[in-house]
């Protein structure tokens, strides 16, 4: 890791440590989800404080602790949304 972090220049050890803290987060999912790609992706969401996560799968969708909608729903809420900007102008 170390080795790839001074490819990165010089926050590379910073960038390092920001992979470690996702990868460690991402676990803390392996319960409520066990698939460790969904789990980074929950963990990067968790720390962006995302509001939504889109995805189609399935699975993610059942399980997921946050918010989550497919790409169908995903567009009717902001249609919805965006009606509701419209009408509030």
């Amino acid at each position: 890791m170390q080795r790839q972090a001074q490819n990165w220049g010089p926050h590379g050890l910073s960038r390092a440590a920001d992979l470690t803290d996702e990868a460690l987060r991402a676990m803390t999912y392996r319960d409520l989800h066990d698939d460790f790609e969904d789990d980074l992706l929950l963990a990067a969401a968790a720390r962006v404080d995302a509001d939504y996560v889109v995805t189609s799968d399935r699975a993610l969708l059942r399980h997921a602790p946050v918010a989550c909608l497919d790409p169908a729903d995903m567009r009717a809420l902001l249609r919805v949304r965006a009606a509701a900007a419209d009408d509030a102008e």
